[in-house]
């Protein structure tokens, strides 16, 4: 388990924004552009994504290992990319 300095270092994005959230996508880019580190923590249901995340360089996403994240049918791709690329 990370210790108690690193979890508070990962801003938790609530997961009733996540549930009801049309974009995902974007929510969660948003979200790492404000905090740079950032945790989806454990849902119910799948996140779907229309785009890919894209990560600058320092960036850290954590996902809680029971969340699954899917890309939305008919779109291909990844779903994390460098923002780089």
């Amino acid at each position: 388990m990370p210790a108690q300095a690193e979890r508070d270092a990962f801003f938790v994005i609530p997961a009733e924004k996540l549930a009801d959230c049309e974009d995902a996508a974007r929510l969660i880019a948003s979200a790492l552009a404000a905090h740079g580190a950032v945790e989806i923590p454990r849902m119910d249901a799948p996140i779907c994504l229309e785009r890919p995340i894209a990560l600058d360089s320092g960036m850290k996403l954590r996902v809680h290992p029971e969340t699954v994240m899917r890309v939305k049918p008919g779109r291909c791709g990844c779903m994390v990319r460098n923002a780089h690329l």
